[in-house]
């Protein structure tokens, strides 16, 4: 959010030995963790965060050097299900970040998540908010519509909060959510002295 934070110093941007956690983007072998997509998002021309007040709060941030003409639409998940709430269009300055909506406090079940979706021509962004921790728990992996050299085509049946992607190779995204009936193409590329092509989906939802 613009104002409150300017900017930021990561420490560290790759493994310098074989482990299983750490703090780096890139691991060992090359192959870029979780942390590199989350940071690959967060660094995009123009994304949504959800903050919570007297109700909660969506901010949008343009980093961009042109103002933007913004869908926002807000949704709840909670047992599976996926429920609209309510959408905006609205047009975002260039080098700003602020409050563009807010929803009352008794528009989210207990124990809902909201997720607010944002779309223009610069691209797609996706934010949510839950109380508490976030309680993943490994759900039926989204079904394969297409596999090809380079490329996968994905599809959920239900909400999946995060889709893992393994293999040896370096993914244009990865660990990225699904709505229910969403498709998403993921392209990718071998990574150096790769000795498989192997690839593994796995899926985990929000335990109800």
């Amino acid at each position: 959010n613009l104002g409150f934070a300017n900017g930021l110093i990561y420490w560290m941007w790759n493994e310098c030995w074989p482990a299983s956690a750490g703090w780096a983007f890139v691991d060992y072998y090359c192959l870029p963790k979780a942390a590199f997509y989350s940071f690959k998002r967060c660094a995009g021309e123009l994304i949504a965060s959800i903050g919570k007040s007297e109700e909660y709060d969506i901010y949008l941030c343009n980093d961009g050097l042109s103002e933007r003409q913004v869908t926002v639409a807000l949704a709840y998940s909670k047992d599976g299900k996926v429920v609209p709430v309510a959408e905006h269009s609205m047009c975002i300055a260039a080098q700003t970040s602020n409050k563009v909506c807010g929803l009352p406090l008794a528009d989210l079940p207990a124990g809902a998540m909201l997720i607010c979706d944002i779309s223009s021509a610069c691209g797609r962004d996706r934010a949510f908010y839950i109380e508490g921790t976030l309680p993943l728990v490994k759900c039926d992996a989204p079904a394969v519509a297409q596999r090809t050299k380079n490329s996968i085509t994905l599809t959920a049946a239900a909400y999946t909060h995060a889709v893992e992607l393994e293999g040896e190779f370096i993914f244009d995204d990865n660990y990225f959510s699904l709505l229910p009936g969403e498709t998403r193409t993921v392209r990718f590329r071998p990574a150096e002295n790769a000795q498989s092509d192997d690839l593994t989906v796995t899926g985990y939802t929000v335990k109800a």
